[in-house]
């Protein structure tokens, strides 16, 4: 089945590609992936910072199981870049990615003790049907607490070592308002 979209993931690759005159290479870096997702996706839902997010995981299962060095300096070649696309598609993340080591993204034990008492309380609440008040204020330490919560399920997406939260915060951040404002997209079912 993938092999049938090969050819158009190398179609893909070659129309963002650098070529290097020097070596004679082609290779994808950060500002090629972010290049394809602009022109592929609607500029308004994707950020800067969700596109080093979704680069930082691409560039991981392009050379898993021998991660190449810094993710920001790592060149794609095509058939790294076939394997990344591969593994993304086969949705392997169950299979590699953080699952195979217990690690925390922050060393913060009274963040986790109250972190999980939250979660655990907002888990027995029964969901609501009405719509609040406009004019009514959010709840801010509500707020920050759902978007801690995002932030956490996003840095164990990652592969490691995990983003900082100054760049985790803000893809975090949209999700969550994303998620309140409800969906500004609907895509057709193919």
């Amino acid at each position: 089945m993938l092999r049938d979209h090969e050819s158009r993931f190398s179609a893909l690759f070659w129309t963002f590609s650098i070529h290097e005159s020097d070596t004679q290479a082609e290779y994808w870096n950060e500002s090629c992936f972010k290049g394809c997702i602009r022109t592929v996706h609607d500029a308004s839902i994707v950020i800067d910072h969700t596109g080093s997010l979704l680069w930082r995981s691409f560039s991981y299962y392009a050379y898993h199981p021998f991660p190449r060095g810094d993710v920001y300096q790592i060149r794609i070649d095509e058939s790294a870049f076939l394997r990344g696309a591969t593994l993304l598609a086969l949705q392997t993340n169950d299979l590699l990615g953080t699952q195979d080591g217990d690690w925390f993204w922050q060393h913060n034990d009274t963040y986790f003790h109250r972190k999980n008492w939250e979660r655990m309380l907002r888990s027995i609440l029964l969901p609501s049907v009405e719509k609040l008040d406009e004019t009514e204020d959010n709840d801010e330490s509500e707020q920050e607490s759902r978007v801690s919560d995002v932030m956490d399920v996003l840095s164990m997406t990652q592969p490691r070592p995990p983003m900082p939260p100054t760049q985790i915060g803000p893809v975090a951040k949209a999700f969550y308002e994303d998620e309140i404002t409800g969906p500004r997209y609907v895509y057709p079912a193919t």
